[in-house]
């Protein structure tokens, strides 16, 4: 079901080449991420519901809807609506059921905001999962806004405003022009398959000893484990998979914490060791962070709009295509040790609801424990298992 112009609403900017090409994904299935916050405390709805209203009113992006202007162009439209949050009691937390349920239905671009949130609480923890639009934030983003509603929670003065901006900017490419006549609602509302591993302290202090002999890093190790514990079901296809950016400084976090990860490259080449393709990893994740890597990227994704001449074509075609052929591996972040230990957040994710087929991996690290955590849609539910196996092969 399309969603009509709505000439009468207020466009905030027009909507930009990155920004359209998750927009573009949403349309066919409902592209949302989440990152999950773990407290091992009860957290009342109303301190729930002060600092995510303190949160929205700094962030610009989390008060907008997606829709189309009187001439035709996708754009962000003021949305005054606050951020729904649920909150609900159970006598004991299933995280895998949980995120599942977070995931599942879509977030209506045209109605706003474009970020939601749940709390689950069993009386001494709560499971705090936040949902976002990924037309609005990518993953850092959304951890950036994780984790200023955590400090205000906390107590911490509230966020200071914040520039809107994009990144087609930083790269100087035009925007193309985006005439639309509807966006169209997602119709495949499949629910994903979580699956979570939490691996022991032991092991995962063997892994990033072991990495170090190797003079590599976890995160292209796992990245390297998975797509080794993925080639036998795809034979020699490619499989694009993300590769590290490291945002502990941004973070404050420890060495061994902290990494997210973003940029693809293809999977480990016919032959190649694990080890080797640890290090070709580490090379294309140095290369992908260079800006005129960046700037090529969101120039090709707003020629490919620009050149079909149709819209929707040019989404049909993009979406069969990818981005994510076969894996996406993130890695999310952990905690922020200023807090006392009874008021702790451990933070998983991000974790993307998957197109269907295909395997997602997010990891993350807290208190010296690797936690990883598979979202699949008709995907390979015995892949994080090898992925898991194959690891602890290797200590």
């Amino acid at each position: 079901m399309g969603v009509e112009m709505s000439p009468e609403r207020l466009m905030t900017r027009q909507i930009g080449a990155v920004e359209n090409l998750f927009l573009a994904y949403s349309e066919a299935n409902a592209m949302t991420f989440a990152l999950v916050a773990a407290f091992d405390r009860e957290l009342p709805k109303g301190a729930l519901t002060s600092a995510l209203r303190t949160v929205q009113a700094v962030h610009p992006c989390l008060q907008v809807s997606i829709d189309i202007g009187g001439d035709g162009r996708l754009g962000f439209f003021r949305c005054d609506r606050p951020i729904d949050l649920q909150v609900k009691t159970v006598r004991y937390i299933d995280h895998e059921q949980e995120i599942a349920d977070a995931l599942v239905n879509h977030l209506d671009a045209a109605q706003g905001p474009l970020m939601r949130l749940s709390a689950i609480s069993d009386g001494e923890r709560t499971c705090v999962i936040g949902v976002w639009h990924h037309a609005i934030a990518d993953g850092k983003g959304a951890l950036n806004i994780l984790k200023q509603l955590v400090e205000v929670i906390h107590g911490e003065p509230a966020p200071t405003s914040v520039e809107h901006d994009y990144i087609d900017r930083y790269v100087a490419d035009s925007l193309p022009e985006l005439f639309r006549t509807a966006i169209i609602s997602p119709s495949d509302n499949r629910r994903p398959m979580i699956l979570i591993n939490e691996i022991s302290s032991s092991v995962t202090a063997s892994l990033l000893d072991l990495v170090k002999r190797h003079q590599s890093t976890l995160n292209s190790l796992l990245v390297a484990a998975v797509a080794q514990a993925h080639q036998h079901p795809i034979g020699d296809a490619a499989a694009n998979i993300m590769t590290p950016v490291d945002v502990r400084s941004f973070f404050g976090t420890e060495d061994n914490d902290g990494v997210f990860l973003t940029t693809a490259v293809t999977a480990r080449l016919e032959g190649e060791g694990i080890w080797s393709h640890a290090s070709r990893v580490a090379d294309a994740a140095r290369s992908a962070r260079d800006p005129k890597a960046v700037g090529g990227f969101v120039s090709a994704i707003g020629s490919r709009f620009s050149a079909a001449g149709n819209y929707d074509a040019a989404r049909d075609q993009i979406v069969m295509q990818g981005p994510f052929d076969t894996i996406v591996t993130n890695l999310g972040v952990i905690e922020w040790l200023q807090y006392p230990p009874t008021s702790r957040a451990r933070i998983y994710g991000p974790i993307l609801k998957p197109l269907p087929g295909h395997d997602i991996i997010a990891a993350s690290t807290f208190a010296g424990r690797l936690t990883l955590i598979q979202s699949s849609v008709n995907g390979d539910s015995t892949l994080l298992r090898r992925a898991v196996s194959l690891l602890e092969g290797l200590i």
